[in-house]
C-alpha cells in the first residue's frame, strides 16, 4: 500500500490523535521538497507554522469526533512555498468503528484558484465597463427581478437605480407586452443558449417612466456569478435610430425634390431663351408695322395691345425662371402701387376662386428699388399659404402704407436703419392661424406643417421670401392669432425721390446718342433664331444702318474675314450651337481690334463666362423693342474713339 501511495500524485498523510503525522507518502516529500522527517512526529502546525493550523486541527478534530469525513480548501505553506489545496479528512477506525488515524489526502489546486482570482478580477472590470459605457445595460435576476443598471440604462428609462432595484423588470415593459416578453426570458433561460440577440423580428417595445413607449433592440446574456445564474441585457434604442432614418429618408425626399427643381430649371431656361426669341419677333414686326401704319388710328391701338402683351409676357418669363432657378435681383424704380394694380389678376388667379384678393393701398408714395420679378414671387408665395391656411376659401388683403420701423423691430434687426422711411406691404388673411411654436420656425429652411405625402415643395418657400426681402434691404415679419388669421409686414426701403417711374417693359428707355449718324455704321447680326435675325435687320435698315447678318459663329467668322471694309459694330446672340457669342466676338476682335460689340440674350441669367464678357460689352435682354434697340446702339457706336 506504501508503493501505491508514493506514487500517487496527491499529498497523503495519516495524522494519530494527537494530531501528529505517523505517515507521510514520497509525493508529499517531494512536491514540498522537504525530508520525510521534516514532518514525521511533528504536529500539522509544527509541519507547517504558516498554514491555516486552527482551521485543520478543528477539521480535524471534527473528524476524530464525528467518524465522518471532511473536505476543506485551505493555505498550506512548506518550505518557504505557499500553495492553494483542497484536502479530504477521513477517519481511520479500527474494527469497534471508532477514529484512530485520519488519513489526509492534499491536492494542488493553485493553478486554478488563480485562474478562479483572474476570472474574478476579469468580471469586477467587466462590472466597471459595463457600468460606464454608454451603452444601456441591465443585470436581472434568475427570477426576473432588477440587479443593477448602468448610467445609460437610467437616462433611457428616466429611473434612478435605487427606485427600480429588486421590482420585476416588468415595469419596463408595456401591459400588453409583458406576457410575450416572460416567455421568450423563460424559453432563454431554459435552453443552452447563452446568448440570445434581439433581431428586428424581437424588435421589443418598452416604456419609460413618464409612459412613454420606447422601441428596442439587444443582447441577451446568461451569466454566472458565485454559482448563481443571472442576465445581462445590453440595448439600443431604436427611437433614436428610426428618428434618424426618418430624417434620412426625408433628406433623400428633398434632395430628389432639388434635383427635380434643378432640372425644371435647365427647362425653364431653355424654354425661356426660346419664347423670349418669338417674343422678340412678334415685339420687333409690331414696332415695324407701327412705323409704317403711322397714322392708322384703327391699327395702331392693335398693335399697342400686342406690344403690351409682349412685356407682360416677358415678365411672366422671368418670374417662372426666377421660382426655377433663383435669379439675382435686377433692381430698378419702381411703383409698387401700380405693379400691385397691373397684378392683382394674377395674384387673383393664385389665390384661386374661392379666395376674394383685395387691395389696400395707403401709403402716400410706392416709389421703391426692387426686383418687380421677385416681389412678385414673395407675394405668390405668401398667397399660396394663405389659400392653404383657409382651405381654399376666404379673403386676403394686400395693403401698403409708409412707416418708420418700430422699436422692437428696431431691436431684433440692428442691421436695419432706423431713419429710413418704408413702404410696409402686408399680405393679410383670415384663415386658421398659427400657434407660437410653428410661428418661431416658419422661415427655417425645409420646415413644413404639411405631412410628407401631402407635402409637395422644398420647404424652402418662406426662407427664399426672407432671403430676397434681405437682399432689397428689407425685412418680413409675421403676425398670427390661431382661428383668427395671420399677417405678413414686408418692409421695403422707398425712394429717396420720386425718380424716374419705368413703362410696362421693365427699365427706362434712355433716348441714346442723337449725334449718331445711321448711314455711316455697318453693322454685323450674328442670330441663331432666324425670324429674330430677321426683324432685328429690318429695324436697323429702316433705320439708315448698313446692315450684314450670319446664322451662328462660324458664318459670322467666315464673314467677317471675307469683308473688304471696316465693320463698325457686332451685334450678338449670346447662346448659339456650336460656338457662343463670347467666343465668335474673341476671335473677331483678332481680326478686326476696334470693332464695336453689342450682346443680346433671351436668358435672362447668363453663367460666369457671361459676366466676365459682359463686364466689357453692353448686354440687351430680349424682348426688346426698336426704341431701346437703337438707343443702346447709338450709345455704344458713340463711344468708339474711332470713326468709320
Amino acid at each position: 500500500m506504501e508503493t501505491i501511495a508514493d506514487h500517487t500524485p496527491l499529498m497523503i498523510g495519516i495524522l494519530d490523535r494527537d494530531m501528529r503525522y505517523c505517515y507521510v507518502n514520497k509525493f508529499t516529500t517531494d512536491y514540498l521538497n522537504c525530508s520525510p522527517n521534516q514532518i514525521l512526529g511533528k504536529k500539522f502546525g509544527e509541519a507547517f507554522p504558516e498554514s491555516e493550523v486552527r482551521s485543520v486541527r478543528d477539521i480535524v478534530q471534527k473528524t476524530f469526533d464525528s467518524g465522518l469525513a471532511q473536505k476543506a480548501s485551505l493555505t498550506l505553506t512548506a518550505a518557504g512555498k505557499c500553495i492553494w489545496v483542497e484536502t479530504n479528512f477521513i477517519p481511520v477506525c479500527d474494527s469497534k468503528k471508532v477514529p484512530q488515524n485520519v488519513l489526509v489526502m492534499t491536492q494542488d489546486i493553485t493553478e486554478q484558484m488563480n485562474r478562479q482570482r483572474d476570472l474574478n478580477v476579469a468580471r469586477h472590470s467587466l462590472h466597471d465597463i459595463l457600468a460606464l459605457m454608454p451603452v444601456p445595460y441591465i443585470a436581472v435576476s434568475s427570477d426576473f427581478k432588477l440587479a443593477s443598471m448602468n448610467k445609460a440604462a437610467c437616462g433611457l428609462f428616466g429611473y434612478n437605480e435605487p427606485e427600480v432595484l429588486g421590482r420585476p423588470i416588468d415595469i419596463f415593459l408595456p401591459e400588453h407586452f409583458r406576457k410575450e416578453h416572460r416567455g421568450l426570458m423563460e424559453k432563454f433561460s431554459a435552453s443552452a443558449t447563452r446568448t440570445l440577440a434581439m433581431e428586428n423580428r424581437n424588435e421589443i417595445r418598452a416604456v419609460r417612466k413618464d409612459g412613454s413607449e420606447i422601441s428596442l433592440l439587444g443582447t441577451i446574456l446568461k451569466l454566472e456569478k458565485e454559482n448563481t445564474v443571472y442576465y445581462g441585457l445590453m440595448l439600443v434604442d431604436l427611437t433614436k435610430i428610426k428618428s434618424i432614418e426618418a430624417s434620412l429618408r426625408d433628406m433623400q425626399r428633398r434632395l430628389m425634390q432639388a434635383q427635380k427643381h434643378e432640372a425644371l430649371g435647365e427647362l425653364a431656361g431653355n424654354i425661356a431663351h426660346d419664347f423670349n426669341n418669338l417674343l422678340g419677333i412678334i415685339s420687333g414686326y409690331a414696332d415695324l408695322l407701327q412705323t409704317i401704319l403711322e397714322g392708322n388710328t384703327e391699327a395702331l391701338p392693335m398693335l399697342d395691345e400686342i406690344l403690351i402683351a409682349v412685356k407682360k409676357g416677358a415678365v411672366l418669363t422671368r418670374q417662372i425662371l426666377a421660382y426655377t432657378k433663383g435669379l439675382e435681383p435686377q433692381f430698378r424704380t419702381v411703383d409698387l402701387h401700380q405693379l400691385l394694380t397691373d397684378q392683382v389678376a394674377q395674384l387673383q388667379a393664385a389665390a384661386g376662386p374661392d379666395v376674394a384678393v383685395e387691395l389696400a393701398l395707403e401709403a402716400q408714395s410706392g416709389i421703391t428699388e426692387i426686383d418687380d420679378t421677385q416681389i412678385m414671387q414673395v407675394l405668390l408665395n405668401l398667397i399660396a399659404n394663405a389659400r392653404e391656411a383657409m382651405d381654399g376659401a376666404g379673403s386676403i388683403v394686400i395693403g401698403t402704407t409708409n412707416a418708420l420701423p418700430e422699436t422692437e423691430l428696431l431691436d431684433k434687426n440692428p442691421s436695419l436703419p432706423a431713419t429710413t422711411e418704408y413702404i410696409k406691404l402686408t399680405v393679410a388673411d383670415n384663415g386658421r392661424g398659427m400657434p407660437a411654436d410653428i410661428m418661431a420656425r416658419i422661415f427655417d429652411p425645409y420646415f413644413s406643417t404639411k405631412d410628407q405625402d401631402q407635402q409637395k415643395g422644398t420647404g424652402l418657400g418662406l426662407s427664399m421670401a426672407k432671403g430676397i426681402i434681405r437682399q432689397h434691404g428689407g425685412i418680413v415679419t409675421c403676425e398670427s392669432q390661431e382661428n383668427v388669421g395671420t399677417t405678413f409686414q414686408i418692409y421695403l426701403p422707398l425712394s429717396p425721390g420720386s425718380g424716374a417711374i419705368p413703362d410696362s417693359a421693365g427699365k427706362t428707355a434712355a433716348p441714346g446718342r442723337q449725334d449718331v449718324i445711321p448711314g455711316n455704321f455697318h453693322i454685323l447680326v450674328v442670330e441663331d433664331e432666324k425670324g429674330m435675325r430677321e426683324v432685328v435687320a429690318a429695324q436697323l435698315k429702316s433705320t439708315g444702318y448698313q446692315v450684314y447678318t450670319a446664322e451662328d459663329g462660324s458664318a459670322a467668322l467666315q464673314f467677317i474675314d471675307e469683308f473688304p471694309g471696316t465693320l463698325s459694330l457686332i451685334l450678338s446672340d449670346v447662346n448659339m450651337p456650336g460656338m457662343s457669342g463670347f467666343e465668335m466676338v474673341e476671335q473677331a476682335k483678332l481680326m478686326q481690334p476696334e470693332v464695336s460689340v453689342l450682346f443680346m440674350t433671351g436668358n435672362p441669367q447668363e453663367g460666369e463666362q457671361a459676366k466676365r464678357a459682359l463686364s466689357k460689352h453692353r448686354l440687351l435682354k430680349k424682348p426688346f423693342d426698336r426704341e431701346t434697340l437703337l438707343a443702346e446702339l447709338r450709345n455704344v457706336l458713340a463711344a468708339r474713339e474711332v470713326h468709320p
